[in-house]
């Protein structure tokens, strides 16, 4: 259990690094410190900076399709217990991984490359959560308890005001600030407008 921690500590610590300074100006030894490890148990794990920061790409994808299978695994809910859960569940999953919507914000946004790398690989597990939600959500529609709803667009909706709302909290909320009461409001914010979004009378 400890040496697992420890990777994953550094995974995490690699993830930050890398976001804040860009590959180049990354360094192993912040990583390590970071990670509150040693730089040998850094190598132990990783014999460079090239496969640290692949692993961190490989990190980053395992979460996202992760997410899209916490999407998949609502199958059989009702569409509005679904679509909440959903979010809620998303929103939380993010916050236990603080360093992944910043990650893959710089990845959409600065590096073309690895976005279609990124999206290649989770592309099964996206497709798959969203047909499953379309059929929820078609469904529904036809019972009029949401509106008609395309799930890649409403997906799409519930990814961004989750990342956003976590990538702009320090905006928000001082170091010192309530961050545990900033989260739950904001969670509770981002499914009211989630609901909304589907609301067969807006």
């Amino acid at each position: 259990m400890k040496e697992k921690g420890s990777r994953e500590r550094l995974l995490q610590a690699a993830m930050e690094e890398f976001l804040e300074k860009g590959y180049a100006g990354a360094r192993t030894t912040e990583i390590a410190r970071r990670a509150a490890t040693s730089h040998s148990m850094l190598h132990y794990y990783f014999s460079s900076k090239e496969q640290l920061y692949a692993q961190v790409e490989a990190e980053a994808v395992a979460l996202v399709r992760a997410m899209a299978e916490g999407v998949s695994a609502t199958e059989g809910l009702p569409a509005v217990e679904r679509v909440v859960e959903t979010v809620a569940w998303q929103f939380g999953f993010l916050c236990e991984h603080p360093a992944l919507p910043r990650f893959l914000v710089a990845e959409v946004l600065g590096k073309a490359e690895p976005t279609e790398r990124l999206r290649e690989a989770v592309a099964e597990a996206v497709q798959r959560a969203v047909a499953s939600l379309q059929r929820t959500l078609d469904e529904a529609a036809r019972e009029g308890v949401v509106a008609q709803t395309d799930a890649a667009m409403l997906m799409s909706d519930i990814v961004s005001v989750n990342m956003v709302a976590l990538v702009a909290a320090p905006l928000f909320v001082a170091t010192d600030g309530d961050w545990q009461g900033y989260l739950l409001a904001r969670r509770q914010e981002n499914i009211q407008l989630i609901l909304n979004r589907i609301n067969p009378n807006v």
